[in-house]
């Protein structure tokens, strides 16, 4: 019993270790969007952007579908609690914090993340389209009721209900009338959220389970690394399912050589804390790049491009992990914990039943 549950926490530490530096790369690509608008990048650095733009997100929705995995199994009012209410509660909070920032003068997105985004908005137009970084609230919100939904069906069907929701929003998203912030979420939806999302649910048990030992991440690192450097080297127009291999292959080597980064003394430890709160931070962290951004604007020094970035990327960081350990031990509780109140009260026998005894 207790070797269970100690290996079931390592996995969780890996796992959140995942989130924590993938986090903390969110951070950096919204920085060096921000620090581009006042000095001059290094091409080599939005390289290295556009490299990491094809892991960091699919790594994320497919740690969130490792878990969301186990709750498939449970009664509706568990998904409704978890997901639903508490995605809807996180767009409508942090929709009107961002349209409040925006009111008075602060320019969440100064490089234009999409064309609507940075506009005032009026009525239900806050919500919908996702401003900004909700997008991923939204993401997460849809694909956890598709997942529901289709979880009754065999796995090949399965499959296919995921190929033609796929194929759908390609449709959608090519469609002349999908524009701004909507076009944003469909291609995240159809590049990133359904397939990784989806993979993490379907492979939930035997990914665990593989990496439950460290040294197992060394073969997939190699694959992964391999079939990137042959996908990159193919040269000439991008042929069909390119961009979804050098994905998955990025996706592939990334989530193995974090599982090696994860043993790490104090590092994987430190990142996994991060992780713990990754949530937390993506939603608070666009504020203070925000804002630390306006600030070096403001002053008018010429700084040099890395030491721009440093600063922006560093600070936001810094506050934004410190801003989200403080939150997570004296609160406002209410910013995550009201959904979870309001289900307890509505469906209290059906977690009484379910519950089992410590």
């Amino acid at each position: 019993m207790m070797t269970t549950h100690r290996g079931g926490k390592e996995r969780e530490i890996w796992v959140d270790t995942i989130r924590g530096l993938t986090i903390l790369m969110v951070i950096f690509h919204h920085s060096l969007q921000a620090s581009s608008q006042i000095t001059d990048i290094p091409g080599r650095l939005f390289w290295l952007d556009w490299i990491g733009d094809h892991f960091w997100m699919p790594a994320f929705l497919f740690c969130s579908g490792l878990f969301y995995r186990s709750k498939l199994s449970k009664p509706w009012a568990v998904t409704l609690e978890s997901r639903v209410l508490f995605c809807a509660w996180l767009i409508l909070v942090w929709s009107l914090l961002s349209w409040t920032a925006e009111a008075l003068g602060l320019d969440l997105y100064p490089w234009g993340l999409t064309s609507d985004a940075s506009t005032m908005r009026q009525g239900l137009g806050i919500f919908f389209p996702p401003y900004g970084i909700l997008w991923f609230v939204w993401a997460i919100l849809i694909m956890s009721v598709f997942a529901r939904l289709i979880v009754a069906l065999a796995l090949p069907l399965q499959v296919l209900a995921t190929l033609a929701l796929m194929v759908a929003l390609s449709y959608w998203h090519d469609s002349p009338a999908t524009t701004g912030s909507f076009e944003f979420l469909l291609y995240n939806l159809l590049h990133h959220a359904v397939p990784y999302f989806m993979l993490g649910v379907w492979l939930s048990r035997p990914v665990l389970t593989y990496f439950a030992r460290p040294s197992r991440a060394v073969l997939p690192l190699i694959a992964g690394l391999g079939l990137t450097g042959l996908i990159l080297a193919l040269s000439g127009p991008n042929f069909p399912l390119k961009s979804y291999l050098l994905a998955f292959a990025l996706t592939l080597g990334y989530i193995s050589a974090t599982r090696l980064i994860a043993e790490i003394p104090f590092v994987g430890h430190g990142l996994a804390i991060v992780g713990a709160l990754s949530l937390q931070v993506y939603l608070i962290h666009e504020f203070f790049v925000a804002l630390i951004f306006a600030g070096v604007a403001s002053t008018g020094l010429s700084l040099s491009p890395l030491v721009t970035l440093i600063i922006i990327a560093g600070l936001a960081s810094v506050v934004t992990i410190a801003l989200s350990l403080i939150n997570a031990k004296f609160g406002p509780r209410w910013l995550f914990a009201t959904p979870r109140w309001i289900t307890r009260q509505l469906f209290r026998p059906k977690f009484q039943t379910t519950s089992k005894p410590t």
